[in-house]
């Protein structure tokens, strides 16, 4: 039963969610494919052990011995599938977390659009605030460590923030659309 108060819904206005809709999912892919480049980059970038020169010049004094868990970790992580798999950790999480919000709090397909459109800018902008987050942190503190602690400096606040970033995306962000959408 239509009530009164309601105006029908033009096919223009209809087409235009849509179009809206297919661009915060477009959007959304966009900071997925981002954050993938961003953190398989980040993940060759910090290994401590460049072994394209060791393994050709011969690793330096100093550097763990062969079979140690170090230099496999370094060569699990330095070419695929290793490479991919931080990036495919954080990304499926981000994805797990989304699919699993759709389905525990139904009232927000309503607000589709400003969930995925709110998950994709805080994806694109986190990137940068993560890049710099890591080069200063390591800048600052990469000199006093050697080895897989070097690393860790380099990696603290990028996981420190991709914490505040799901709390965000988790908690926040579904419970203010959550409200309005009452």
């Amino acid at each position: 039963m239509v009530s009164i108060s309601s105006k029908p819904r033009s096919p223009v206005s209809g087409a235009l969610e849509k179009s809206f809709l297919l661009g915060a999912v477009a959007l959304l892919l966009l900071g997925w494919a981002a954050q993938v480049w961003f953190i398989t980059e980040m993940t060759e970038l910090t290994l401590p052990y460049d072994t394209s020169w060791y393994d050709y010049w011969g690793w330096p004094e100093g550097s763990p011995p062969p079979g140690s868990w170090q230099r496999v970790l370094n060569y699990f992580l330095e070419s695929p599938p290793g490479r991919f798999l931080p990036a495919a950790l954080i990304v499926g999480a981000e994805i797990l977390f989304l699919g699993m919000l759709l389905l525990r709090v139904p009232q927000l397909w309503t607000r589709a659009t400003h969930l995925f459109l709110s998950f994709a800018l805080l994806d694109l902008v986190s990137i940068p605030v993560m890049f710099l987050g890591a080069y200063e942190c390591g800048n600052l503190l990469a000199d006093r460590f050697q080895g897989w602690a070097r690393t860790f400096i380099f990696w603290f606040p990028i996981i420190f923030l991709l914490i505040l970033r799901f709390i965000l995306q988790v908690r926040i962000i579904p419970g203010r659309l959550f409200h309005r959408s009452r």
